[in-house]
């Protein structure tokens, strides 16, 4: 079974763009989110590592802001 990014439970992202829509929620964490593999593609994740901080919440898995 797939581990899913360590960041999940905490991502500002969702917490504030997919509140109540679990059906958008699903699709980002299946394409970002839903294993170590496609963790690393999440450009959130590689801001975090990169600077120390977490990323702006309107930043996107993609890199966009919202």
């Amino acid at each position: 079974m797939a581990v899913p990014c360590d960041h999940i439970e905490r991502c500002a992202f969702f917490k504030e763009f997919c509140l109540g829509s679990e059906e958008i929620k699903s699709d980002w964490v299946r394409l970002f989110c839903g294993s170590e593999e496609t963790s690393e593609l999440c450009e959130r994740k590689k801001y975090r590592l990169a600077s120390g901080e977490d990323p702006p919440v309107n930043m996107s898995p993609t890199g966009r802001f919202l």
